[in-house]
């Protein structure tokens, strides 16, 4: 077979999301549907999942997995942060790819469309029984604390509790590394700004969390383990 660079990017890309499926150590039954479902999901979408979103979503991921053990949460809770981190962004799948792979800020119409991926996501992985609730979790990630996000304007904490933590995971993410249109923040700029955002974007107690992981040096963790 003769391969070419988008399929080994698309190869790696899969191999890196795998190896760290299985470095969280959260699900270590064979059995457990619920694995079985989400490698299914991310197999159907691979396609859409170049070098950039493996690993924000992997960086996702493991920021609501620290956040959840912070918290003290159930292990059954930690998994679904952790899966709901991993797959937030499937429902891209629904994307031209033109838009996805802008190098420029997206116009007002092309921002429309990429507002359509938490329904995507939810209804791709709603169909799954064991899913649901992540399903849910993805659906409801931007939307902000003070009601202006998005798909349903919800506010406070009408905003499931989960969806609050990855959206600020997703957002720490989003700054942590370079993108086409805006230079990596540095780890004060990050705080900075998830300070600013608290109350606006964010449940003021997630906000405070988070910047206490950010001094904490959860940064540093995250690259290294990548």
């Amino acid at each position: 077979y003769n391969f070419n660079a988008k399929d080994l990017n698309n190869f790696k890309s899969f191999q890196r999301l795998m190896n760290s499926y299985y470095k969280i150590g959260i699900l270590n039954n064979e059995k457990d549907v619920l694995k079985d479902d989400i490698v299914l999901s991310l197999v159907r979408t691979l396609e859409l999942y170049d070098l950039y979103t493996s690993g924000h979503s992997e960086q996702v991921a493991h920021l609501c997995a620290e956040f959840g053990q912070e918290l003290g949460l159930s292990s059954s809770d930690i998994r679904e942060l952790y899966w709901a981190g991993i797959v937030h962004d499937i429902g891209k799948i629904g994307l031209p790819a033109d838009v996805l792979n802008m190098k420029r800020k997206l116009t007002d119409s092309e921002y429309e469309q990429v507002k359509k991926h938490p329904e995507n996501g939810h209804m791709i992985l709603s169909r799954s029984k064991s899913l649901k609730t992540i399903a849910d979790v993805v659906l409801h990630h931007h939307e902000w604390w003070n009601g202006k996000g998005y798909p349903d304007g919800l506010i406070g904490d009408d905003i499931p509790f989960s969806s609050q933590i990855l959206t600020v995971a997703d957002a720490v993410s989003a700054m942590m590394d370079k993108r086409p249109y805006s230079r990596a923040k540095t780890k004060s700029e990050i705080i900075e700004e998830i300070a600013k955002n608290s109350g606006i974007m964010f449940n003021p107690k997630i906000a405070v969390l988070m910047i206490e992981l950010l001094k904490g040096g959860i940064i540093d963790e995250i690259k290294k383990a990548q």
